[in-house]
Parts: structure tokens; sequence; C-alpha cells
């Protein structure tokens, strides 16, 4: 996985963690990761998702193994995003707009 800050994480289920995008000090990042807390180890679940951005707010867990977040793409427009664990697919919900001070 990319050193990164600012990604989006949740909790999956009793040993699995949520991280997705966040930026790696070049640019925000489109990918997502699955860190297991038992095995200590981590496995790609979306390799390149529809939006690079990083998170500036609170995951929710919608359901069990479904994650959103509010988060900011590079044209600092910010979009809800939802990780659904059983799909392993990172889709955007809605686009809110452009990002107020």
């Amino acid at each position: 996985m990319t050193p990164r800050y600012s990604p989006s994480v949740g909790i999956l289920n009793e040993s699995s963690i949520l991280i997705m995008g966040g930026h790696d000090g070049v640019s925000n990042l489109s990918d997502a990761w699955i860190f297991n807390s038992k095995t200590r180890k981590g496995v790609v679940a979306v390799e390149d998702g529809p939006l690079s951005f990083i998170s500036r707010s609170n995951t929710i867990n919608a359901e069990p193994g479904i994650v959103q977040a509010l988060v900011r793409d590079e044209s600092f427009v910010v979009h809800m995003v939802r990780f659904t664990h059983r799909t392993k697919k990172v889709e955007v919900i809605q686009t809110l707009g452009a990002e107020i001070d």
C-alpha cells in the first residue's frame, strides 16, 4: 500500500479496516485497501476507483460491509462515495459541489 495522508478509513467488520483514497505527497489516490487486523496484512480491493480524492471528514458505516464518506477531489469538489465490501467497488453516490472554506 502506498503511504498516504487524509484517506477515508472505516470499519468493515470485526477484523477488516477499509483505507481508501488519500494523498501520497504528489497527487490524490483512487485505490482502496482492506487491512486485516488479525493477520496484519493489507490487500488491494480496488486498484483504480472512479475518483481520486482526500477525506476531510468522518466515514460512516451505512450497514455491515458498506462504508460511506464525504471526500474532496483535486478540483476541490465534494462528493459522497460508497465502498461495498461484497462487490469490492467504490462508487460516487452524489456530487455535492465546490468546497466552502
